[in-house]
């Protein structure tokens, strides 16, 4: 078999150490990951698995992220269609590959960002990792999130989602966010509570916005999605926050947390639950948003700052008693 053009599944165990070594020269990177990425494509869906498998057992995923730090746009971009192929499968998501992807993601998008905000390969970039977090939670894959906690939330914080010019770069940052925050197990005190509080009265905010001022039914409809997941994994976080002691700086996060909690209750009241009522909202993922829809208000109903019975004389009114008995056996 010439290695340079013919490529089969049967002779994976060769192709894939000589892709890993052309990569590491430095000569060819360009085609040899073209290369790779059509093979791809090409393999039948019922062997890309195995495929992936074996791109991280040979240590290809690293040696990608490895050398795509050092590379021109051209690589960078092909190497991010080949991570949206290879985000699809559990394999993926073994042996820290997904997280060393993160990472790589992550600082690649403070340099591209750093130099021309806003451009088209910063929201390929941002897309990505909101890609490869959301797919994680569809796989219900083993995924650590405590190495990449707060270099999200540090990253979400320092784009300023109120500032952003681009509605699609807000949806995704966000994404990124509430996944993060919905798949981490604990929340120590290593871990910067008040950037996160802030972070999400910013979203809360911007997306409010968003529903009372723009013209779109589509834009609208992303950024009720967005408001609803954000009010779900604030929710999750302010029950997980323990702010009992009493040193001034516990003290000042309880005082943000309960603030926060009032904005979720009343954004809940005020904005999701009037529009959702009897909007249009065939252009989301309505499985998603209706699971993130019952999740939100199963942990609002356990924050202290809401107002149990007027949330459900609220619900009641519009309508949703019926449809939330039917969703909560659907997501229990």
């Amino acid at each position: 078999m010439d290695l340079l053009f013919d490529w089969s599944m049967k002779d994976i165990n060769l192709i894939l150490p000589y892709v890993k070594k052309r990569l590491m020269s430095g000569n060819a990177q360009n085609w040899i990951s073209e290369k790779l990425l059509n093979f791809l494509i090409q393999t039948e869906e019922s062997e890309r698995g195995i495929v992936v498998g074996k791109l991280v057992k040979f240590d290809v995923v690293s040696t990608i992220c490895e050398v795509v730090q050092t590379s021109d746009e051209n690589f960078i971009k092909v190497v991010l269609e080949i991570f949206e192929i290879v985000s699809a499968h559990k394999e993926f998501y073994e042996n820290q590959a997904a997280i060393i992807t993160m990472q790589t993601m992550l600082r690649l998008s403070y340099c591209v960002n750093k130099s021309l905000k806003d451009s088209t390969l910063f929201e390929k970039l941002v897309g990505g990792m909101s890609d490869i977090l959301v797919r994680s939670l569809k796989l219900d894959v083993s995924f650590d999130t405590d190495c990449i906690l707060q270099q999200i939330v540090f990253f979400v914080k320092n784009l300023d989602i109120k500032e952003l010019k681009k509605n699609k770069l807000k949806f995704m940052t966000i994404t990124m966010f509430n996944v993060i925050l919905q798949k981490q197990a604990v929340f120590d005190k290593n871990i910067d509570a008040e950037m996160i509080i802030d972070v999400c009265h910013d979203i809360l905010e911007s997306m409010t916005k968003i529903v009372k001022c723009d013209d779109d039914n589509d834009t609208i409809s992303f950024a009720i999605d967005s408001l609803c997941s954000t009010c779900a994994s604030s929710a999750r976080f302010c029950l997980m926050q323990d702010s009992r002691e009493n040193n001034k700086t516990e003290l000042k996060i309880y005082e943000k947390k309960n603030d926060l909690e009032i904005s979720v209750y009343h954004t809940v009241m005020d904005i999701i639950i009037p529009y959702v009522k009897d909007k249009d909202l065939s252009s989301l993922d309505l499985i998603g948003f209706y699971r993130s829809l019952v999740f939100c208000l199963n942990n609002l109903y356990q924050l202290k700052n809401c107002n149990k019975d007027n949330l459900s004389n609220h619900l009641t009114a519009n309508g949703y008693l019926k449809r939330l008995l039917y969703l909560t056996v659907q997501f229990p």
